[in-house]
């Protein structure tokens, strides 16, 4: 797309945000003034409930399929793998419609219906690299958690049951509840091809 005067890939559409994003970074190579930004500061609360703070507000034309808009964007001062995140307020301006399974936006022109697409080669790579950050980050601050005094008893982590063996239901193991998803996913594929070594009886 092109924002202001730069053409800008690694665009993440997302249906789930209330608000455009774009990052401070971007903006500085894009050679945009910050002085024109509003620093009106922000929360910003993913679905993971990780809050970041904005560092203020700007307002940029996007020229796409033959129309220009002008769009509010957050701005976030956050190393993240795409350049610009945009929401429901773009999708809902644009009155376009996403597929996320064809990986195309579709919205109304003065000559009818625009179709863009998107690179899924790119898209594959961008989540790839969106979840190996999550996983550092993740580790960066287990890592820096306070000592725990060892005269205290841990605290106790919730756990789920997962069924490991598919032919008999009763066959399950607990793993911690607080696990990120792609962990806990990976650990019952491991879990899944090692039932066999499990004593059940």
């Amino acid at each position: 797309m092109v924002i202001g005067e730069s053409s800008v890939t690694r665009i993440l559409i997302n249906t789930g945000s209330s608000v455009n994003e774009i990052f401070k970074d971007v903006l500085i190579q894009m050679e945009i003034d910050l002085s024109n930004t509003t620093h009106e500061t922000q929360p910003l609360t993913g679905f993971d409930g990780d809050t970041i703070m904005t560092v203020g507000t700007i307002t940029l034309p996007i020229s796409i399929g033959g129309t220009m808009q002008c769009f509010n964007f957050a701005i976030v001062d956050k190393p993240i793998v795409y350049n610009v995140i945009l929401g429901t307020p773009w999708l809902h301006k644009m009155r376009a419609v996403a597929s996320t399974y064809h990986q195309c936006v579709k919205f109304p022109n003065a000559y009818g219906i625009y179709t863009l697409r998107g690179d899924p080669m790119m898209a594959q790579t961008c989540f790839i690299i969106e979840k190996k950050m999550q996983n550092t980050r993740a580790f960066v601050i287990a890592e820096s958690a306070p000592p725990r005094d060892p005269h205290t008893p841990p605290p106790k982590e919730s756990v789920i049951q997962v069924n490991i063996d598919l032919s008999d239901l009763k066959r399950c193991v607990g793993i911690g509840a607080e696990l990120p998803i792609a962990l806990r996913d990976e650990l019952v594929q491991f879990l899944r091809q090692n039932a066999t070594t499990f004593a059940w009886r």
